[in-house]
């Protein structure tokens, strides 16, 4: 499969790795670059994912994450001598089966420039050319204690601009995208173990950067569609727009 994305120029190779490919972006004065090749620094990750609104993570536990991931994603505003990281992405999974998408983070000042969707189209890419068939995105904040949820959810209810059974998300979801051959809603409680307030989306695209391949969102429950600005809502959007 060929890559949507540009190869970059042997000396980005070099300093980036044979996975490298470019990342568009309004301002041709700066060069974007994805990486799996190009090493993290803990620190430089964590500022990252705090100024994107993320609590902060024991430094231990983010290595030891890093390196039980299937696929890391970093994308480097270029630098001959420091590069800086202002996007990030993981997967987790066997690689061929399924594979999750994780912790999907642009740094506030570059977005609103579709690197989000390149970065969704990149992992996308590399995780059909594993040979992988089916693709689930985490969104939202971290997983609360079950038991917590459950005797939450009640108070949250609310009907109002918000999806709350499974059938509004199927409705919402169909009436946002068109390009839907088919789609299964169905609640986290399900799962096994459960995932309590979560409900998951699978989605059959009619036309897919990944031909075959099967997209799941994991979203919270309730979920403010209106006004877009629920971080859940934005990643589903991101990530549909490359079926449309």
């Amino acid at each position: 499969m060929t890559s949507s994305l540009q190869v970059p120029a042997e000396p980005l190779l070099q300093q980036y790795g044979e996975d490298a490919r470019l990342c568009t972006c309004a301002n041709d004065q700066l060069t974007l670059v994805f990486s799996q090749s190009q090493p993290f620094d803990l620190i430089e990750l964590e500022q990252l994912l705090e100024a994107v609104g993320w609590s902060r993570r024991p430094a231990r536990r983010v290595r030891k994450a890093l390196s039980n991931s299937l696929l890391k994603v970093g994308l480097w505003r270029h630098d001959p001598r420091v590069p800086r990281l202002v996007g990030f992405a993981r997967c987790t999974g066997d690689g061929i089966f399924e594979a999750t998408v994780w912790d999907v983070a642009v740094h506030p000042l570059y977005q609103g420039n579709g690197l989000g969707k390149q970065m969704m189209i990149y992992i996308l890419e590399t995780l059909h050319q594993m040979g992988t068939e089916r693709v689930s995105l985490f969104a939202g904040d971290d997983i609360e204690d079950s038991e917590v949820i459950k005797r939450n959810a009640p108070a949250f209810y609310s009907s109002q601009n918000r999806a709350v059974t499974l059938e509004d998300y199927k409705v919402i979801t169909q009436r946002l995208y068109s390009s839907i051959a088919d789609i299964i809603v169905y609640g986290g409680e399900t799962e096994d173990p459960p995932e309590y307030g979560r409900v998951k989306i699978s989605i059959k695209p009619k036309y897919s950067v990944c031909e075959g391949m099967l997209l799941i969102f994991s979203l919270p429950t309730p979920t403010n569609w209106q006004f877009g600005s629920n971080y859940s809502t934005k990643k589903l959007k991101i990530c549909v727009a490359l079926i449309r």
